[in-house]
């Protein structure tokens, strides 16, 4: 309406945490469970336990776009530029953070490489393709190669230690996957 209140919005979705553990139990069988570790019984050996979270954002802009900041969940990734007037051929940034801290492609024990991918509905979407660009010190970008609908992906595991990050999870999980997926569309 044009009454309404001018801005640039943050529509995000979170899915419930999901634990998966596959363990061996006392006859020897390989067992998987959607629970964390600490409340399975009859385990011999813990091969893997996982937490996985996503969150997914858009932007939606009425009027000027306003510059974005963290809205201090576990994986974010928000945009340095303007997503409401996106061309082809525009070069996108955005800031990569984990838990409030940029994340970097130099690959450090117990996590994953930090880059992100992205495609559209016109580009790479159900090809099996994308565009990939390396978090550097939070940061990465890409150049818009058509119009339509693109989807901005950014995935992180971290290993759960006594003393990082995840310390509450320490003792339920070996480590924790996140997936944040960003959506914006191009003119």
């Amino acid at each position: 309406k044009e009454d309404s209140t001018k801005g640039t919005y943050l529509i995000q979705a979170k899915t419930k945490p999901t634990f998966y553990t596959k363990y061996i139990d006392s006859k020897g069988r390989k067992r998987l469970k959607l629970k964390s570790k600490d409340k399975l019984k009859d385990i011999k050996k813990i091969l893997f336990s996982v937490k996985f979270e996503v969150l997914a954002s858009t932007y939606l802009t009425l009027g000027k776009w306003q510059e974005q900041k963290a809205a201090g969940q576990g994986l974010e990734i928000i945009p340095k530029t303007d997503l409401s007037n996106v061309k082809v051929k525009d070069m996108v940034e955005f800031e990569v953070l984990f838990y409030g801290k940029p994340l970097d492609s130099v690959v450090k024990p117990g996590q994953g490489q930090a880059y992100i991918s992205a495609q559209s509905n016109a580009f790479g979407a159900g090809k099996g393709f994308s565009l990939m660009s390396h978090v550097k010190k939070g940061t990465a970008r890409f150049e818009v190669q058509s119009k339509g609908q693109w989807k901005v992906m950014v995935g992180h595991t971290q290993k759960v230690t006594k003393q990082g990050p995840l310390k509450d999870l320490y003792g339920k999980v070996d480590s924790v996957v996140y997936s944040s997926p960003l959506t914006f569309n191009v003119k």
